[in-house]
């Protein structure tokens, strides 16, 4: 086993529910009942990656505490600190693998009759206290695995998630440059063209501390500036929290330059009866040389798409392999719209099931996106590739169940994972919620560089897996094509994989008191 670090990690939850709503509007091509009632079904899901953490949640709708640390607000909740009148459940003690759901039909005030969901038509009430976009979680003890999904109503084959990073991964990022946007969608020839998985794009993004001013400005020169507080959200098309806010079109190659540090996230949208990808996005600093990519594939015709994006003023060469070729290309330097270009045209096609990519430049860092089952509406999931120089060789997987039901009754959205390199030992240890994770190695393989393996929990819930291996390798949870049947229990949404880094951790935590 390889030891956790300790030490403190404060998360603010991306994704505001009603922008998510706007948006899923915005890319819906049809009528959908379930998204145009506006309630929105918001998953809060985290789990810990040490024994004995505990985890503060502070809802943003009451006010966030003045110390979180020392919590005075009834709303608030604890778990893990042994006492049961502020939160958790049995001796309230957390263990690594335990995961804990917050939905957003816990501990609801407001009318019967919401049901539950996030209410955000006509627009998100503060007096409704839900578990959703903008609360605030500290974790002592270690780091914790954060997911937020979010679908309308009943429906979970139209959704998303975010994996969401700690403050401290984000701690001097100021600035990102966006490497997707909606004009490559007409750039590349629309619907059928290669970038039709990029029709509609919007930015999420939200603040850590208040105060914090920031520009928005596209290539062409066109530029927004606003400020946004502490847990605040802005979105491109038009908004802060409910509030209305210069819009921006999200272009290939636009930059967002902040005074504080922020966190963003995109969805984006594309032709079919609904066809969406939620992606989080690392700011420039966070982008890297080299990548080993998971590619989440199925039979012909579901394979996924991986773009790749030069943040550079000059042109860098980029060197790519996988089980079936390797090739080398040049990618244009960040002032023109072939910046961001595809994988698949290079190769000579879409990469087939089985097999990994991995990418390298010698010439500088680059980001990479991957959206699986490109340019369909079923299986349309996405994430950002995590760079080689921050992979770890300990995960612990967050929110990650087969299906919608509860308990799951089907797997059909596994774990995928592939190694560093060759020669790779993996172990895998299954969550089981009557006795959590007992140490005992469940399924061991080995797997060279390119090679990639789904692990599918035999319990249809691969939530509080551990999975460790002998060396550093990149991980990502969501459906797969050969497995999950393209409708309701299915989950048509995942998330990349977060590594726990010593580097991401504050060993006293500063807490701003407003």
């Amino acid at each position: 086993m390889w030891a956790q670090p300790t030490g403190y990690q404060e998360y603010y939850v991306l994704g505001y529910e009603e922008h998510v709503w706007r948006a899923f509007l915005a890319i819906n091509d049809g009528s959908d009942y379930q998204i145009e009632a506006g309630q929105i079904c918001s998953t809060v899901s985290l789990v810990a990656t040490a024994d004995y953490q505990v985890i503060y949640y502070d809802h943003w709708e009451d006010g966030y505490e003045a110390d979180l640390l020392n919590p005075t607000q009834a709303t608030t909740v604890v778990y893990g600190d042994g006492n049961v009148e502020n939160g958790g459940s049995g001796d309230d003690i957390l263990h690594a693998g335990d995961a804990i759901d917050f939905l957003s039909t816990q501990n609801v005030t407001g009318p019967d009759a919401l049901n539950g969901y996030v209410p955000v038509n006509p627009y998100r009430n503060p007096t409704d206290l839900r578990y959703d976009g903008g609360d605030r979680i500290i974790t002592s003890g270690g780091p914790v695995n954060l997911t937020h999904a979010m679908w309308p109503l009943d429906n979970s084959w139209v959704g998303g998630a975010w994996e969401v990073p700690s403050r401290q991964t984000y701690a001097t990022a100021t600035s990102y440059r966006i490497p997707i946007g909606s004009d490559l969608y007409t750039f590349g020839g629309g619907d059928t063209g290669t970038y039709g998985d990029f029709r509609n794009v919007y930015l999420q993004l939200s603040a850590f501390e208040d105060n914090t001013t920031v520009s928005i400005r596209q290539p062409s020169g066109e530029a927004i500036n606003f400020t946004l507080d502490r847990g605040e959200t802005y979105s491109s098309m038009g908004y802060i929290n409910s509030m209305t806010a210069p819009a921006i079109e999200i272009t290939v190659g636009t930059t967002v330059r902040a005074s504080k540090p922020t966190q963003a996230g995109l969805i984006t949208g594309a032709d079919g009866s609904f066809q969406g990808r939620f992606l989080t996005i690392l700011p420039d600093q966070l982008w890297g040389a080299d990548y080993v990519i998971p590619a989440p594939s199925g039979a012909s015709g579901q394979e996924a798409e991986i773009y790749l994006a030069n943040p550079n003023d000059f042109e860098i060469t980029i060197t790519a392999r996988d089980r079936f070729t390797q090739t080398t290309f040049s990618i244009s330097p960040t002032t023109y719209i072939s910046a961001t270009i595809p994988y698949g045209p290079k190769r000579g096609g879409l990469l087939p099931a089985g097999s990994a990519t991995r990418f390298t430049s010698p010439d500088g860092r680059f980001g990479v996106i991957v959206c699986a089952n490109s340019s369909y509406a079923n299986y349309d999931w996405g994430f950002a590739g995590m760079p080689a120089q921050y992979l770890s060789r300990d995960y612990y997987i967050p929110w990650a169940p087969g299906s919608y039901n509860t308990p799951p009754t089907e797997n059909g959205s596994p774990v995928w994972v592939t190694p560093l390199r060759d020669q790779t030992t993996f172990y895998v240890d299954f969550y089981r919620p009557s006795v959590g994770l007992d140490g005992v190695v469940d399924e061991s393989f080995t797997l060279d560089v390119l090679e990639q393996r789904r692990i599918f929990d035999p319990d249809n819930d691969n939530t509080g897996m551990h999975i460790w291996a002998s060396g550093e390798f990149a991980t990502a949870w969501g459906p797969d094509p050969l497995t999950a049947e393209p409708s309701v229990p299915y989950l048509d949404l995942g998330v990349g994989g977060l590594p726990v880094h010593h580097q991401w951790l504050e060993l006293v935590l500063q807490l701003e008191k407003t």
